[in-house]
């Protein structure tokens, strides 16, 4: 309850500061409070409201994550290889004490139908997932 009474402190939305957990006021918080953080951009935001024990954190592109210093350090990325599109970051295996590959192979694009097939998908399933570009 303190991050989010530091928030609306902060935004100067001191009004919502008890109604944290009240549905009724829910409506009216999302519209202030997007109305309030449309002032700003979102790095300005962060850098006001992270220090000041809000629990506030910015909603990264998967772009910026890739580039993150922290997770290059803990080499959360590696680099994947597609046959038609080059070479791109890809997040890597992230369990505890395993190696992370330097580079990863994918499987060429006609291939995406039989390995979903062979992992247990059915033809619907995969016409569907094709249809919303979910898999190529």
């Amino acid at each position: 309850a303190r991050f989010y009474a530091n928030l609306c402190r902060l935004l100067e939305l001191d009004s919502f500061a008890a109604d944290q957990f009240c549905d009724e006021r829910q409506p009216a918080l999302r519209r202030a409070l997007q109305e309030r953080l449309l002032e700003r951009d979102r790095d300005d935001w962060a850098s006001r409201l992270a220090p000041q024990d809000t629990c506030v954190a910015p909603v990264l592109s998967v772009a910026e994550v890739a580039a993150d210093p922290h997770l290059a350090a803990r080499q959360s990325f590696t680099r994947a290889m597609h046959p038609r599109h080059g070479e791109f970051p890809q997040l890597a295996p992230l369990w505890a004490g395993v190696a992370r590959p330097a580079r990863i192979e994918l499987a060429a694009l006609d291939q995406s139908e039989a390995i979903l097939a062979e992992s247990g998908y059915t033809d619907s399933d995969i016409a569907r997932l094709l249809a919303q570009h979910a898999v190529e």
